[in-house]
C-alpha cells in the first residue's frame, strides 16, 4: 500500500460511517412504527457514526478500529436474525471498507511520523550547514579585525551561500561545499587554514544531504 492508496481506504472508511448514518436514517423513518427505545437508540448510534467519520476523516486510527469493531458487531447481529442475501453482503463489503480504512489509517500514521522524524533530521542538518557559513563570515571579519587580511570576496560569497542553504536551496549546499573544499585546497601549506576548513567541510556535507531529503520528502 502507497499513501494514494492508503488515503483512498480511508476516504472510504469516513463515507461507509455516513453511508450507514443515512442508511439508519431512512430505515428508522420508513418503519412506520417505532417505539421511544429506537428513537433513542437512533440518536445515539447516528452521532457515533458522524464521530467515527470525522476522526476517520482525520485519519484516526482508533476511529477505525472502534467503527471496525462496532461494524462487526451490529452487523453479525443483523446477519444472525435475518440471514438473507442482502445482509451477508453488506456485512462482508462493510468489514472490507472498515477494515481497509484501519490498514490505511495504520499506514498513514507510520509513513507520517517517518517522514515527520526524517523532515525535522533535514531541517537539523540545513540549520547547521547555515549557522556553520555564518561562523565561517565572522571568522573572516575577526581574522581582518586582528591581522587586517581582509578577504571580502570570501566574506560576500559563504554569506550568500549560507543565506541560499537557509533557503533549503540545493545548489548552494553544493557550492558550500566546493567552497570549503577549494579553499582547503587553496592553502594546502597553511595548516591553521586546513584545519579550519576541515572543520566545517562536514556542516557542507550534511547541508548536502539535508537540502536533497528535504525536497524529497516534500514531493511525497
Amino acid at each position: 500500500m502507497d499513501l494514494e492508496k492508503a488515503n483512498r481506504a480511508i476516504k472510504n472508511a469516513w463515507q461507509l460511517c455516513i453511508l450507514l448514518a443515512i442508511f439508519g436514517l431512512l430505515s428508522f423513518f420508513l418503519a412506520g412504527h417505532f417505539t421511544n427505545y429506537d428513537l433513542k437508540g437512533c440518536l445515539i448510534v447516528i452521532p457515533i457514526l458522524l464521530g467515527l467519520a470525522l476522526g476517520i476523516y482525520n485519519k484516526s486510527l482508533t476511529c477505525a478500529i472502534l467503527l471496525f469493531i462496532i461494524i462487526i458487531a451490529d452487523r453479525t447481529l443483523q446477519v444472525l436474525n435475518s440471514p438473507q442475501a442482502v445482509n451477508w453482503f453488506i456485512l462482508i463489503s462493510t468489514i472490507y471498507y472498515s477494515f481497509r480504512g484501519i490498514l490505511g489509517a495504520q499506514f498513514y500514521y507510520t509513513t507520517v511520523t517517518k517522514l515527520k522524524s526524517e523532515l525535522e533530521k533535514a531541517e537539523y542538518n540545513i540549520k547547521k550547514a547555515w549557522i556553520s557559513g555564518i561562523v565561517f563570515g565572522l571568522i573572516i571579519i575577526i581574522v581582518f579585525i586582528l591581522c587586517s587580511i581582509w578577504k571580502g570576496i570570501d566574506f560576500f560569497v559563504i554569506i550568500s551561500l549560507a543565506y541560499g542553504v537557509y533557503r533549503k536551496n540545493r545548489i548552494c549546499a553544493l557550492l558550500m561545499f566546493m567552497f570549503y573544499f577549494i579553499n582547503l585546497i587553496s592553502y594546502i601549506d597553511d595548516l591553521v587554514v586546513i584545519i579550519v576548513n576541515s572543520c566545517y567541510i562536514p556542516f557542507a556535507i550534511q547541508g548536502i544531504q539535508g537540502t536533497f531529503s528535504y525536497h524529497k520528502i516534500r514531493r511525497v
